[in-house]
């Protein structure tokens, strides 16, 4: 029997959600990845703000403190750095720097609240740093302040357009509220203003595939993994972009790569599932599906893509257990109705066939699905001939 339908694509666009945790780039979020390569030092947040003085009368002046701080902050030392910026604030409280990296401390140990609280300070005392308005939107993401957070990154913009870190991290906060167009402008903008930013091919990438652009999603992730080559969700998408092309053995290599460097990355099983379906590689595909199961049990397309490589197989017993496994985990899938009613008429049961082709039909409807609505109902007036 040929392999007659090809499921929605959907699951391979919004893996990004599916897939075990990987860096944190990878769901598009700049946050210790980004301060970690040293974008926050870049900031101009030294040259307008008052010095640390030293004290002719005291062992330890605020400069001191302060330096000793930065150096336990480099060795990886977080609270002892806390410690010592707090006492060079204390000593010399209308210091922005002396907020900034305490703020930037706190960041790194995820005290959000805390690095907001310091960034609000740093922001009264120098209210004209584009620096600091774009390390705030960055805590206020972190927060779960969107609103806020782009905000911030308006204002950042406002007083300095060309702050490429800036368009950054607003295009990921767009590219999180799936205002795709509006991410790839900012992306477009951020890589003029700094090629360095070479993680946002990797966003630029997926925002492209949310678009259906897969040709231009397969050129940003190329471009991506040329620069960071052991990174597996990189592989993975450019996988499924190559997949949504009809280039399956491409998406094969891709998948394959991308389980050598994560083997618990449950849908890269299923892109060489699916591929191997198109493939005609059934037991293959039977396999993949399998691994993706035991990987990620409540994995409705992983049952799906199974059940329809039992279904080549001609095993339609085995193809019904998984197929209604796939629609009690995922009851809104009318592709699993379609099939189910397919494995129905291989056994015989038309009254069966009847009733889940019927609900697949309902579901497309609903869903303005037209092309699964007329297989549908091409395969129901094949019943009534």
């Amino acid at each position: 029997m040929k392999f007659q339908h090809k499921p929605n694509a959907g699951w391979a666009k919004k893996g990004i959600r599916s897939i075990q945790k990987l860096p944190v780039v990878l769901m598009g979020c700049v946050t210790i990845a980004t301060m970690q390569s040293g974008w926050l030092f870049s900031q101009p947040v030294s040259a307008v703000v008052l010095p640390f003085q030293t004290s002719q009368t005291t062992p330890h002046s605020a400069r001191d403190y302060f330096e000793r701080g930065k150096e336990q902050f480099e060795r990886g030392n977080y609270q002892e750095a806390l410690s010592d910026f707090s006492q060079a604030i204390r000593i010399q409280p209308d210091v922005v720097i002396g907020y900034i990296y305490r703020g930037r401390t706190y960041a790194y140990l995820e005290n959000w609240q805390e690095a907001l609280n310091d960034l609000n300070q740093a922001a009264q005392l120098d209210p004209d740093n584009a620096g600091i308005y774009s390390f705030r939107g960055l805590v206020r993401q972190q927060l779960e302040d969107k609103d806020g957070a782009i905000d911030d990154l308006n204002l950042a913009l406002t007083l300095d357009p060309a702050l490429a870190i800036a368009h950054a991290q607003r295009g990921i906060i767009h590219q999180q509220l799936e205002n795709y167009r509006q991410a790839l402008a900012d992306f477009d903008r951020a890589l003029t203003l700094d090629s360095n930013l070479t993680y946002l091919y990797l966003n630029r990438g997926r925002v492209y595939q949310q678009l259906g652009n897969y040709q231009e999603a397969i050129r940003d992730l190329t471009q991506f993994i040329d620069s960071t080559p052991n990174d597996a969700s990189a592989y993975f998408f450019r996988g499924a972009a190559y997949m949504a092309l009809g280039n399956h053995r491409e998406a094969i290599a891709d998948a394959n790569r991308a389980l050598e460097l994560n083997p618990n990355i449950d849908r890269a099983y299923l892109i060489r599932s699916y591929a191997s379906l198109e493939l005609g590689n059934y037991q293959e595909a039977l396999e993949n599906a399998t691994d993706a199961i035991e990987l990620n049990p409540n994995e409705a397309w992983a049952y799906f893509l199974r059940a329809k490589a039992w279904m080549e197989l001609q095993n339609y017993e085995a193809a019904l257990a998984d197929i209604s496994r796939a629609l009690e985990i995922r009851p809104e899938l009318s592709e699993g109705y379609l099939e189910r009613g397919r494995i129905y008429l291989h056994l015989g049961n038309e009254a069966k066939a009847r009733e889940n082709l019927q609900q697949a039909a309902t579901l497309a409807r609903q869903n303005e699905n037209e092309k699964l609505y007329r297989e549908v109902q091409a395969v129901l007036q094949g019943l009534q001939e």
